[in-house]
């Protein structure tokens, strides 16, 4: 597959790694000290650009986007993005990383998946436990 991960934040940069073993994946973000941080084990491609420019990232050919995966930190930033990815680009498959739990019903009219960390922690341990 080839995969887009936007933002080299903590969750982006693990992803980035996991699927990289696997995967063709570009890994951008807005400032390349982040990529600094990157373990020796990704195997993918960085690039250092406007997030939220349509025209950055049209250059990413997202015409051959799998999936796009969006992780910045700022969630208005992940929004905003995942939004120009599968409105404006085209990309089939977006997801979201989203923080604010209390927000999912209304970033579902959005045209992309929505990952929240609070409700997969909550599905592990209540697997974990049997719940």
């Amino acid at each position: 597959m080839n995969i887009l991960v936007v933002g080299c934040s903590p969750i982006g940069s693990l992803l980035s790694r996991e699927l990289s073993e696997e995967h063709n994946v570009t890994l951008i973000d807005n400032e390349s000290t982040g990529f600094k941080e990157l373990s020796e084990e990704f195997n993918g491609k960085t690039v250092s650009g406007d997030i939220l420019s349509p025209e950055f990232l049209r250059s990413l050919e997202s015409d051959k986007l799998d999936l796009a995966v969006v992780a910045t930190m700022h969630e208005k930033t992940d929004v905003m993005c995942g939004q120009i990815l599968a409105k404006i680009l085209n990309v089939s498959r977006v997801m979201i990383c989203v923080m604010d739990w209390q927000k999912m019903d209304l970033y579902k009219n959005f045209n992309f998946e929505i990952l929240s960390l609070s409700h997969m922690a909550v599905n592990k341990i209540k697997l974990d436990t049997g719940s």
